[in-house]
């Protein structure tokens, strides 16, 4: 049957279809048997699309002209009465189609030729497979559908496995939102013309696709004194005003509302004036965060106390809670404690008033209000950051003496913790002479006189004074390590 015959077949069904209500009242009106399925091998469909170019398809007033995908082909007598075809295309950055979005293609009533609209195509590219602007590989395939008398649609093949036309095309999307890898704070606490051309303030991000995560934070010092006047600038702005001394790439605030502390950002060469970001007298850290898909702002301001609180069912959940110091006030900070399972951090020593932190949406981070966060049972190094909310636990395996108490600096001597007592402990035959301790056989963290002190109640951690043992003799040697402040050893002569 030649493709002239099927048109006619598919246009006489439609046509029989759309006269079936004008019956002969006298009859009444006919019935059909159920039509036999199409065999998956009676169709065959082949594709032609070898590379797209969305623009090339939607002209300056939005006009679309419909993409060519392939044609399709019946074997001859296998359709069904009273049937068309319809088709739907498949699409995906990997041969394995692990993450796809499905393209209806336009009606095939009267056609044997698989087109689809641009705006369907790249809608489905932008919400269902990536927003990255980049031309690239797509992979594509054909499902087929019958429809029987207007509404009875039934899938060719068996669903999962039957599509057709499986190839790999170039694809370039629109250009809907353009995200550069990295963002820089101009100005702030810096000078403005060289804080762009050294790039030293720069935000933080995943290290994930940017059109995947579309998040930068950064938190840096306000200026030292007055208001901290800054832009947002990324490499193609900070390459304008290094080499040009063009300011018009970097990115204000839309409303020109310079105190605002959340709103949308543009260039500002689309502003039509300078609109930087303005953060008033007497903040000590700013944090700013963009969303580059949506192109928003929010800006806080953060004043971080000197200790936040452990409480979990390692002491009672805070009877007492265990201390994490941060006397730099830049939001970071350390304690050692053992955890027991579930745990929290809170602002308050004594109560649970807000904010309380607890587990984030990913690893490693945290949220206000988040859920329990959870450790082992063991000793720990625990590190939070409130700037980056972050936190980290770092299983203490040993604690040692070492120095030239016991040999030389080469030799460890191990202590085991005391739960009881909350120390780790040994006793040891010592010499005369001078050490420090450090843990887990490494000197990243030790610990030592503080300052010019060599006293054995104010340990400090890192870059310590050796201690000077001044005798010989077996020791019970008791070290207690809460955090910086309050870090001391005991010494006992047996």
């Amino acid at each position: 049957m030649k493709k002239s015959s099927i048109f006619l077949m598919s246009l006489l069904s439609i046509a029989f279809v759309g006269c079936s209500d004008n019956y002969d009242p006298a009859v009444g009106p006919q019935s059909y048997l159920p039509e036999i399925p199409i065999n998956a091998s009676d169709v065959s469909v082949t594709n032609t699309a070898t590379s797209i170019k969305i623009a090339d398809f939607i002209d300056e007033n939005e006009v679309e002209t419909p993409i060519p995908m392939g044609t399709f082909a019946v074997k001859e007598g296998a359709m069904p009465a009273y049937t068309i075809m319809k088709a739907e295309i498949e699409i995906s950055q990997t041969e394995d189609f692990a993450k796809s979005a499905i393209v209806e293609a336009n009606s095939l009533a009267e056609t044997q030729e698989i087109t689809i609209q641009p705006s369907d195509l790249e809608d489905a590219y932008f919400y269902g497979i990536s927003k990255n602007p980049a031309t690239t590989d797509l992979y594509v395939r054909t499902i087929m559908y019958t429809q029987t008398k207007g509404n009875a649609v039934a899938r060719i093949g068996k669903p999962g496995e039957t599509y057709y036309a499986t190839s790999k095309i170039t694809f370039t999307p629109l250009n809907r939102v353009s995200i550069a890898p990295a963002y820089y704070i101009i100005g702030g606490p810096n000078d403005w013309q060289g804080s762009a051309i050294n790039r030293s303030i720069k935000f933080d991000h995943s290290g994930e696709d940017v059109y995947v995560d579309p998040i930068f934070t950064v938190v840096f010092d306000a200026a030292a004194s007055g208001d901290t006047w800054f832009a947002i600038g990324d490499d193609l702005a900070c390459d304008a005003i290094a080499n040009d001394n063009d300011w018009s790439q970097l990115y204000g605030i839309v409303g020109g509302e310079s105190e605002a502390m959340s709103g949308q950002l543009d260039r500002r060469s689309n502003l039509g004036g300078d609109n930087s970001f303005c953060v008033k007298a007497g903040a000590k850290k700013i944090k700013v965060t963009i969303d580059m898909m949506e192109q928003t702002f929010t800006v806080k301001t953060l004043d971080f106390g000197e200790y936040i609180y452990e409480a979990g069912n390692n002491n009672g959940w805070g009877s007492p809670v265990d201390y994490l110091y941060g006397g730099n006030n830049d939001g970071k900070y350390v304690g050692f404690m053992y955890l027991d399972g579930e745990f929290k951090f809170r602002s308050h020593e004594n109560s649970w008033d807000a904010p309380d932190w607890g587990a984030g949406s990913s690893e490693g981070s945290l949220k206000e209000k988040g859920s329990n966060l959870k450790a082992e049972a063991g000793y720990y190094q625990v590190n939070a950051d409130l700037a980056a909310m972050t936190y980290k636990v770092t299983k203490v395996e040993n604690i040692s003496i070492i120095g030239t108490v016991k040999g030389n600096w080469d030799t460890d001597v191990d202590m085991t913790y005391n739960k009881e007592t909350g120390a780790w402990e040994v006793t040891e035959d010592l010499n005369a002479g001078e050490m420090k301790f450090r843990m887990n056989h490494d000197w990243s963290v030790s610990w030592g006189g503080n300052g010019n002190s060599k006293a054995y109640t104010d340990l400090t951690q890192n870059d310590g004074k050796n201690l000077e043992l001044a005798e010989s003799g077996k020791y019970k040697v008791q070290l207690f390590i809460q955090y910086e402040g309050k870090n001391k050893v005991v010494i006992t002569k047996q």
